[in-house]
């Protein structure tokens, strides 16, 4: 069986304390965000990070969510110009 997503996340963020924080992001996100997320945060050396990973996750998942809220807005304005 699968484990839970926020139980993923935290695992690959060996930060076990977030998991009621991380349980609370996966049902305000998308999976699909928080992977990528998730995907970016990794990807970040060590010696690059200037806090946590898990902070630097929840960084990502925040500019991710309102880079696809500016999405949204744009495709919404570009249909209906006069709105």
């Amino acid at each position: 069986m699968d484990r839970p997503l926020a139980e993923q996340i935290a695992l690959a963020l060996d930060d076990w304390e977030a998991l009621a924080f991380l349980d609370e992001l996966t049902a305000r996100h998308r999976p699909e965000l928080l992977r990528r997320a998730l995907d970016l945060a990794k990807a970040v050396p060590e010696s690059r990070l200037r806090t946590t990973r898990g902070a630097y996750f929840t960084g990502v998942v925040r500019a991710l969510t309102r880079a696809e809220a500016r999405r949204q807005v744009s495709s919404l304005t570009s249909r209906h110009p006069h709105a």
